[in-house]
């Protein structure tokens, strides 16, 4: 990203990495934000005072591009739908796929 983004922990995510469709057979996963802590500078804060949080939602699902780096699912709900053609991963499961690409990437010498 090119500067900080603050998510709420719910926010679902588009992960999209050669190693997700090489694991999982699909282009892209979906996951929780709060997921992502621990991983390439994302930190989880605990909210003290008041805050205005900003929530895309449109008439259908629809993913933005943001902060020149996320790509976020906008649902017309707070309701994930079960019929989703990506999969939406478990905060397990999302935890071992960022360790994977982790340890790949820092294999090839990049930051993960």
């Amino acid at each position: 990203c090119c500067s900080d983004l603050w998510l709420a922990t719910d926010q679902t995510l588009l992960l999209v990495s050669p190693l997700v469709e090489q694991l999982l057979g699909v282009g892209g996963a979906l996951i929780r934000a709060g997921d992502l802590a621990g991983y390439g500078g994302v930190c989880a804060f605990a909210i003290t005072m008041p805050v205005t949080m900003i929530s895309l939602a449109f008439a259908r699902p629809e993913f933005a591009y943001v902060n020149t780096g996320f790509i976020l699912e906008c649902r017309p709900d707070a309701a994930p739908p079960a019929d989703s053609y990506l999969p939406r991963l478990t905060g397990p499961q999302a935890r071992g796929l960022l360790a994977v690409i982790a340890r790949e990437c820092s294999a090839f010498g990049q930051a993960a």
